[in-house]
């Protein structure tokens, strides 16, 4: 698997509740992302967030899909480079 869906990859499973597709995107590259989601690993939601005395905000939130937590898992178990960063938090589900 190429390091910049490993990372990507690792960087969901740590985030409970997703990540922002920019930040996400500013991590590991434009082209993983439309790579994670057409692969099955990830998901896309829109979410629009509240901000006090202003219109609300449009977010994209990436989650990692259960195949995706199953990939990460299998990577850590073969000992993969850069994939045991998540202090655990893998093995929560989202």
């Amino acid at each position: 698997m190429p390091p910049d869906i490993r990372r990507a990859l690792e960087l969901l499973a740590s985030a409970r509740q997703g990540r922002s597709a920019d930040v996400l995107t500013y991590d590991v590259g434009p082209e993983v992302l439309p790579a994670l989601v057409r692969a099955g690993l990830a998901s896309e939601a829109v979410e629009h967030l509240a901000v006090p005395g202003g219109q609300p905000i449009e977010i994209t939130r990436v989650r990692i899909t259960d195949a995706g937590r199953l990939a990460f898992r299998a990577l850590k178990a073969r000992g993969s480079p850069g994939a045991d960063h998540g202090g655990g938090a893998a093995e929560e589900s989202t």
